[in-house]
């Protein structure tokens, strides 16, 4: 059980640090600014999504857990709810290295 517990610890920075390039790469190419302006059409009743930056981190924690979800060990459920926080802390620090 520790040895589980143990790889979801060092998986959490992995997918957090995963999720944040990701996003930063989408600010970065304007990608982020075309979800915001047509969220609308894009995401239907899901639009305020488009424009919570955390909401978006950990949607893509989830997305880039799924492989380990779906392996033997179901701690990794917990992966996204111990990397979204991280993947905000970069994404912010790097907002303000950006400009």
């Amino acid at each position: 059980m520790e040895l589980k517990f143990l790889s979801v610890c060092i998986a959490a920075p992995f997918i957090g640090s995963l999720a944040a390039f990701v996003l930063i790469a989408w600010a970065k190419w304007g990608v982020l600014d075309k979800l915001q302006l047509n969220a609308s059409r894009i995401l239907g009743p899901f639009k305020a999504l488009a424009h919570c930056e955390f909401c978006l981190l950990f949607w893509f924690c989830v997305l880039f857990s799924l492989p380990l979800i779906f392996s033997i060990n179901i701690l990794y459920l917990l992966a996204p709810f111990a990397s979204a926080p991280l993947a905000k802390v970069i994404y912010e620090n790097s907002k303000s290295t950006r400009r």
